[in-house]
C-alpha cells in the first residue's frame, strides 16, 4: 500500500507540474507548519503543560505522554499509508521529539507505537529506525538534564556564526544544539540509507533526487524538530515568569499580613497592660481569648479560609474589645446565610473592618456594628456598619488608602483580585460608617485551586 506513494512528476489542479524535487521541497515546508500548528495548539491547554512541564516523572505522567505523542504521530502516519498524505507522516521526527522531552525509555516507546500502523502496511523498517531516533533523543535529554540546560533548539544555529565562533572562543565545547543537529542528520541519512536498501515498501522515506534537495531536506527536518522545541521552550519560559509573578504577589501579600497582625498584636497588649491591675480575671480571659486567636494565625498559612472560621476569629477579638471597653459598650449584630460559611473569602478580611469601627466609630459611644453576607452574581458582599461617630468628609476621602487597617484591607484586594472588586466606605459624621466589599467568587476558587 505504501509503494503506491511514488514521486512521479505530478500535475495540480491548475495545470502546473511538480517535480520530485519539488514535491520534496513543498512536503518539508508543509511538516514544519504541521509541527508548529500542533505544538502551538498543545501548548495553550493547561492538561498539556501540567503532564509535560511539571507531572511527567512519575509513571502516570510518563503514560499519559507516550499515549498522546504516540498517538499523534500514528496518526500521520496512518494519514500518509490511507490516504497518500506524505507530509503527515513525521514517524522519525515524532519519535525523536519524545525521546528529547522525556528519555530514552519514553523515547523508545513512542518510536515503537509510531510504528505500528507501518507495520501493519508491511514496512517492518520504520520500527528500527524510529526506536532509534527515540534511543537518540533520549541520550541528548539525559545530557542536557546532567548540564542544566533546557531543551531548547534553532535550526538557525549556525547562521549566527559570529556568536557561536565568541562562544566557542570563551569556552570550546560542542553546543547541545550543535549535537541536536548532527544527530537529525545523522537520523536523516541512516533513514534514506536504509530505504534504498530494503525498498520503499519495507522503509517509506523521501529520496531526493539532486544534493542540494538532500541539503533543503535535512534543513527541513531539523526544522521540523526545531519548531516545537522553540515553541514549548517559550511556554515553560511564560510558566517560569508567570510562577515568579506569583511568587513576588504571595510575598507581598505576606507583607502584608505581617503589617496586620502586629498592629492587632500591639492593640491586643495594651489591652491586657490596662486590665492586669485593675480587673486580673477579665485579663486572663483576654490572654485565653488572644491564645485563640494567635493559634488560628499560626496554624494556616493560607490567603483564604472559609467565612465561618473568618467570623469565629472576629469574635474572638470583639470579645477582646468587649473585656476592654464593656460588654454594654459594643453590640453585634450578624446577618449571614448558613449557606454561605463554607465560602472561602481573603484571610483577615473582617476583623480588620470590624476593629477600625471599634477603635474609630465605637471608641467614644456606645453602639452596635452589623455584619452581613450576601451572594449576589457570582459575587460575595460583605457589609461592616456601625453607628459611631463617622468619619469627617476630608478625612473620608483618603480612608481607603491611609493608615493601617482599612488601606491594608484594600491594598490585599486589589493585590489577589486586581481590579475586579469593590470596596467602599460610606459615612455621615454623627450617624456611624459603612464599609461594603465585593469580590468573585469564581477568582477564589481558581486562586485557591492554583494554590493547592
Amino acid at each position: 500500500m505504501a509503494a503506491s506513494c511514488s514521486y512521479e512528476p505530478m500535475q495540480t489542479g491548475s495545470g502546473i507540474i511538480l517535480t520530485n524535487d519539488q514535491m520534496i521541497l513543498v512536503t518539508a515546508l508543509i511538516k514544519i507548519g504541521l509541527m508548529a500548528a500542533m505544538a502551538t495548539v498543545l501548548s495553550r491547554f493547561d492538561t498539556f503543560k501540567r503532564m509535560f512541564f511539571l507531572e511527567r516523572e512519575g509513571v502516570k505522567g510518563r503514560i499519559y505522554f507516550i499515549a498522546l505523542m504516540g498517538g499523534l504521530f500514528s496518526l500521520g502516519v496512518l494519514a500518509r499509508i490511507l490516504l497518500g498524505y506524505v507530509a503527515a507522516d513525521m514517524g522519525l521526527e515524532g519519535s525523536l521529539l519524545g525521546g528529547l522531552v522525556a528519555g530514552s525509555i519514553v523515547g523508545m516507546t513512542v518510536g515503537l507505537a509510531v510504528s505500528l500502523p507501518a507495520v501493519a502496511a508491511g514496512e517492518y523498517g520504520l520500527i528500527p529506525i524510529a526506536v532509534v531516533a527515540g534511543l537518540a533523543g533520549g541520550l541528548l535529554h539525559h545530557f542536557c538534564y546532567r548540564q542544566r540546560q533546557r531543551i531548547s533548539f534553532s535550526p538557525l544555529t549556525l547562521v549566527f556564526f559570529r556568536r557561536y565562533r565568541e562562544d566557542q572562543n570563551d569556552r570550546p565545547h560542542l553546543r547541545y544544539d550543535l549535537r541536536l543537529l548532527i544527530v537529525i542528520v545523522a537520523l536523516s541519512v541512516l533513514e534514506l540509507g536504509a530505504s534504498k536498501v530494503w525498498g520503499r515498501s519495507v522503509l517509506f522515506t523521501l529520496i531526493p533526487t539532486h544534493s542540494w534537495t538532500l541539503a533543503a531536506l535535512l534543513i527541513g527536518k531539523a526544522a521540523a524538530i526545531g519548531v516545537p522545541l522553540m515553541i514549548w521552550d517559550h511556554t515553560y519560559v511564560e510558566m517560569a515568569l508567570a510562577e515568579r509573578e506569583r511568587g513576588i504577589v504571595q510575598a507581598r501579600l505576606d507583607a502584608l499580613k505581617s503589617k496586620i497582625q502586629p498592629h492587632f498584636l500591639f492593640n491586643t497588649l495594651n489591652t491586657i497592660a490596662s486590665l492586669i491591675r485593675i480587673d486580673p480575671p477579665k485579663a486572663r480571659t483576654v490572654l485565653q481569648k488572644l491564645a485563640q486567636i494567635l493559634r488560628a494565625i499560626l496554624d494556616t498559612n493560607d490567603d483564604f479560609r472559609p467565612l465561618e472560621e473568618e467570623l469565629r476569629f472576629t469574635d474572638d477579638f470583639l470579645d477582646i474589645e468587649r473585656a476592654r471597653f464593656g460588654e454594654e459598650r459594643i453590640r453585634v449584630h450578624k446577618n449571614v446565610d448558613p449557606a454561605l460559611l463554607r465560602i472561602h473569602v481573603p484571610s483577615l478580611l473582617i476583623q480588620p473592618i470590624v476593629e477600625n469601627s471599634v477603635i474609630h466609630g465605637l471608641k467614644k459611644k456606645s453602639g452596635t456594628i452589623r455584619i452581613s453576607a450576601q451572594k449576589s452574581d457570582e459575587y460575595l458582599h460583605l457589609i461592616v456598619e456601625d453607628d459611631g461617630v463617622g468619619i469627617s468628609a476630608e478625612r473620608l476621602s483618603v480612608v481607603k488608602n491611609s493608615g493601617i487597617g482599612l488601606s491594608n484591607v484594600n491594598e490585599r484586594l486589589h493585590v489577589l483580585y486586581g481590579s475586579d472588586f469593590d470596596f467602599d466606605v460610606e459615612s455621615e459624621p454623627g450617624k456611624g460608617t459603612r464599609v461594603s466589599v465585593a469580590f468573585p467568587l469564581k477568582s477564589t476558587s481558581s486562586r485557591i485551586a492554583g494554590n493547592a
